[in-house]
């Protein structure tokens, strides 16, 4: 028995295949939105991951029929377009309108790399710096890296070629920067070369200035002043400063040194006096002084500083020092001088005061005394002599003490003494 509205036969096979294609088709949908949400999402990461790294991407596609490389579609990323001045529909999707911003003394550099990754030449990334013109006018510096490969469907259906990707970052003012630091350090080296005075460096390793991995840096300044010519010869470790240290300054400077670095507040400067070794093993004089670079807990991060050459100053210091000695020596001995005159004067005075009393008494006498008096006379000459030779080595003595105190010697000291004492003298 049938019952009425069955379906059966060709009818209900049909109705059948239509709802499994409805339910294919609408699983395709789900699918294909879910896809799609997916896609949507990787966008976004992709946008995020571009301002993170500050830098848009782009990609064309070159297929095999050789179509013009400048007329080939391409994709720039909203983050591309923004880099330029652009918002992400104003900016062509052709390879022409990227080529029209870049300056034309960088095209050839950059079509160059384009067409290298396009024709499979180069399987590495590829950096391209360059400049290109943004939309507010003027050109600013890029860099661009670049990358292909070669696509061919697997199911023969689309068209095979390369696909060239890459990224495009601003790097203007980094490269501004680099550009200030390449001036600054042209001025470090000329003035550098210019200056007598030998330049080191030191970065201090985790604020220790005993750490064993601090790095030195002497210049070629510093080299020359020892009398060496190479790195080879003066190395950049502590060991070429600490080996060469006299044995008399090495732990005064040693303790400077640390001493400077140690103290966190910073108020203790590093300037100190010390004699290093010489290539040829005699001893300079030199002065070293520092300034530190600190963190801001006080711990030191770098030192540079400057050697100077005193060697010659000092030994100066020193000979002046010895004579100041000397001459102070030779003060006091002519002031010895002129005492001993002094007395001398004296006994002569007295003498040709006992000779005119001896003469008085000759005379008095009559005959029998002129035997006498002939004695008093030449005893009288000879006083004479003697005060005429005195007041020769005072004039002497008081010429040099006008000499040597006239330089050095202060006032009311050995030489006003000496002056003064043969006056008294002269004056008898």
């Amino acid at each position: 028995m049938k019952w009425f509205g069955q379906r059966s036969g060709p009818e209900s096979a049909r109705n059948d295949n239509q709802d499994l294609l409805i339910s294919s088709i609408s699983t395709l949908r789900e699918q294909g939105e879910l896809l799609e949400r997916e896609n949507d999402a990787l966008r976004v990461r992709l946008e995020a991951m571009q301002r993170a790294m500050d830098c848009g991407w782009w990609e064309v596609h070159l297929a095999d029929d050789a179509s013009p490389i400048g007329k080939t579609a391409s994709a720039w990323s909203e983050r591309f377009c923004e880099l330029l001045g652009y918002g992400h529909d104003e900016f062509y999707p052709v390879l022409d309108a990227w080529i029209a911003c870049v300056h034309p003394d960088d095209q050839i550099a950059l079509l160059t790399a384009w067409r290298s990754a396009a024709e499979g030449k180069s399987n590495v990334t590829t950096t391209v710096v360059h400049r290109a013109k943004h939309r507010r006018g003027g050109y600013r510096m890029y860099e661009m890296r670049i990358a292909g490969c070669y696509e061919r469907p697997a199911d023969g259906d689309g068209q095979s070629g390369f696909t060239v990707i890459g990224t495009l970052a601003d790097i203007d003012e980094a490269s501004q920067r680099h550009h200030e630091f390449e001036k600054m350090r042209a001025r470090f080296e000329l003035s550098r070369e210019l200056l007598a005075d030998g330049i080191w460096d030191i970065e201090v390793i985790a604020g220790d200035p005993l750490n064993p991995k601090n790095v030195f840096w002497w210049s070629d300044q510093v080299r020359q002043l020892l009398g060496f010519s190479s790195i080879a010869e003066f190395p950049d470790v502590a060991e070429s400063w600490t080996s060469r240290l006299h044995p008399e300054d090495s732990e005064r400077a040693g303790q400077a040194f640390i001493a400077h670095l140690s103290d966190r507040s910073g108020r203790t400067g590093y300037e100190v006096e010390y004699r290093l070794r010489c290539k040829n093993g005699e001893y300079r004089w030199v002065r070293a002084r520092g300034q530190s670079v600190r963190d801001k807990h006080g711990a030191p991060l770098r030192t540079v500083g400057v050697l100077t050459d005193i060697h010659a100053a000092r030994i100066a210091q020193e000979l002046g020092a010895a004579e100041e000695v000397f001459k102070a020596s030779m003060l006091e001995s002519i002031k010895e001088i002129g005492e001993i005159v002094s007395t001398i004067g004296g006994i002569a005075r007295q003498t040709n005061l006992v000779a005119l009393n001896a003469a008085v008494e000759a005379a008095r006498a009559g005959t029998a005394g002129r035997g006498f008096s002939v004695i008093a006379g030449e005893v009288r000459q000879l006083s004479t002599r003697t005060r005429e030779a005195t007041e020769s080595v005072m004039k002497i003595q008081s010429e040099l003490a006008r000499r040597q105190g006239a330089k050095h010697a202060p006032k009311g000291t050995a030489h006003a003494a000496a002056r003064n004492s043969n006056s008294a003298l002269l004056s008898q």
